[in-house]
């Protein structure tokens, strides 16, 4: 399970998203709050606005999204439960909430909107409110046997063994080629054993690593092996590179001589 969050100031406009029949949305989670519609729902939240002026992004807006196995068994009272253990973790308890679930597609997920400004005025840190709503989706998880991003990533690591093992194999070829001196002549080499290989580049145009996609699967360079990471790789190709240009030196030479 994934938690997603961040402070926003745009309540009404997040909640008819949210309240969506499009989305096939449900109401499954509302604390410390009388009102159904979200036009209401918004009008209970400023009244509580109005005990702090200060804060303009006085809405915590989260988005809560067990794995897809977990997501398709839950019930909605399993999905409230996630909602409250949810807002204990960050020690939002005594605030308003109200959380709908997503049901239009396999990967069902919960938005969940918390006031920011609790009964006394005050409003609660919005600090490292992504890393905080991560934390707290994952002991969620763990106390309601729900699959964490760890569990994901490690299934993910046992099933693709062989897969990543053939990936690096076939780099390995490829980057022993001296033909393959930079990334277009590797991304087309690996093209033809099958993989697609994509650069990922930073706002400058430089380098920051590869993404390879084989037999249905994406994985990062690393999560293959530390020699697909951007330094080894450019370090590799820098190699052949050199070889090539000795080599048309040493032809050069021998033409000359001739």
């Amino acid at each position: 399970m994934v938690g997603l969050g961040r402070a926003i100031s745009h309540l009404r406009a997040s909640l008819e998203y949210a309240d969506n029949d499009k989305k096939n949305a449900e109401l499954v989670h509302k604390e410390l709050l009388s009102a159904i519609k979200t036009k209401d729902i918004t009008r209970e939240f400023n009244m509580i606005h109005e005990l702090n002026h200060n804060c303009l992004n006085n809405v915590f807006s989260f988005v809560i999204s067990p794995v897809p196995e977990d997501g398709a068994r839950l019930k909605t009272e399993d999905w409230n439960e996630i909602a409250h253990r949810f807002k204990s973790e960050l020690g939002l308890n005594d605030n308003q909430s109200v959380g709908y679930v997503h049901n239009d597609r396999k990967h069902r997920h919960l938005h969940l909107y918390v006031n920011r400004i609790d009964f006394s005025g005050k409003a609660l840190t919005s600090s490292y409110i992504g890393y905080k709503s991560m934390k707290a989706a994952e002991k969620v998880a763990i106390r309601l046997g729900l699959q964490t991003i760890d569990d994901v990533k490690t299934k993910k690591k046992t099933a693709t063994k062989e897969i990543r093992k053939e990936l690096l194999n076939i780099h390995k070829k490829v980057i022993s080629k001296k033909a393959i001196i930079n990334i277009k002549t590797y991304e087309l080499e690996m093209k033809q054993n099958g993989i697609l290989a994509i650069a990922i580049l930073d706002q400058f145009g430089n380098l920051r690593g590869f993404r390879f996609i084989h037999k249905g699967y994406d994985f990062k360079a690393s999560e293959i092996h530390k020699t697909m990471a951007k330094n080894q790789l450019l370090k590799d190709l820098e190699i052949n590179k050199n070889k090539n240009n000795v080599t048309k030196t040493s032809s050069r030479s021998a033409s000359r001589r001739v």
